[in-house]
């Protein structure tokens, strides 16, 4: 079966030059377990470069198997990294974060 894998480039995504040719990927609306991420990063338009657009987060790969049942698998940077985990995994499982010399470590435990 064909899988398709599709690098984008960040720094194009963030501050997009017309003259550049590489692939760009902007991640527009997601909805992860009920919790919808709202699009709150604003970058250049690359269709229309007099205007800006507000997306999720810029891709950085895609990458599919190929299968009916095969996940896609989203690489990207969204705009607020502890949003996501409060609002997403805070509310899907029960996190505990025990730090330990300057690290910490997520214990994940599937709740109902």
């Amino acid at each position: 079966m064909a899988s398709s894998s599709y690098s984008c480039s960040i720094a194009q995504g963030y501050n997009f030059e017309k003259d550049k040719q590489v692939l760009v990927g902007h991640l527009m609306s997601i909805t992860i377990g009920g919790v919808k991420l709202e699009a709150d990063t604003t970058v250049t338009s690359p269709t229309d470069l007099k205007n800006d657009v507000k997306l999720v987060g810029v891709i950085e790969e895609i990458h599919w198997q190929g299968g009916y049942a095969n996940p896609l698998y989203i690489n990207c940077n969204i705009s607020d990294y502890k949003m996501f985990y409060s609002s997403i995994f805070f509310k899907l499982f029960k996190i505990s974060t025990p730090k330990h010399r300057g690290w910490s470590y997520w214990s994940f435990i599937k709740t109902k």
